[in-house]
């Protein structure tokens, strides 16, 4: 052979790279899949908070309607501003899942890919 390696030794170092290569598969597709159910949990627990927030709105709202002047305006205002939390909790709980949670729920795909592939 003219680079000086016999193919024992290159069969060796391409077993030896294939093994290596499974394990960062494996170990990529295990921390991936523990990230996302973390991130899973973590996106239901705010989903119940905004849930919650959804209560007191409804229950500053039941308030209102049973006052009246002043104290009825203001405890609507606080319910419209209660609302508008409420509201961008939504936004944010929908963010989380379309560029945190999905993307890292891909990979398993890309690690099956590469499992193949190998």
């Amino acid at each position: 052979m003219a680079s000086g390696v016999s193919a024992e030794e290159l069969k060796l170092q391409l077993v030896s790279e294939e093994r290596y290569l499974e394990d960062r598969v494996n170990h990529v597709e295990r921390h991936v899949a523990a990230l996302a159910l973390d991130l899973g949990a973590l996106v239901r627990k705010m989903a119940r908070l905004r849930d919650k927030g959804d209560k007191i709105v409804s229950s500053v709202r039941d308030f209102a309607s049973a006052e009246a002047g002043t104290m009825r305006k203001s405890l609507e205002g606080l319910g419209e501003c209660l609302s508008a939390v409420e509201n961008s909790q939504q936004l944010q709980i929908d963010r989380m899942e379309a560029k945190v949670v999905k993307p890292l729920l891909e990979y398993e795909g890309v690690c099956k890919k590469a499992k193949v592939s190998l």
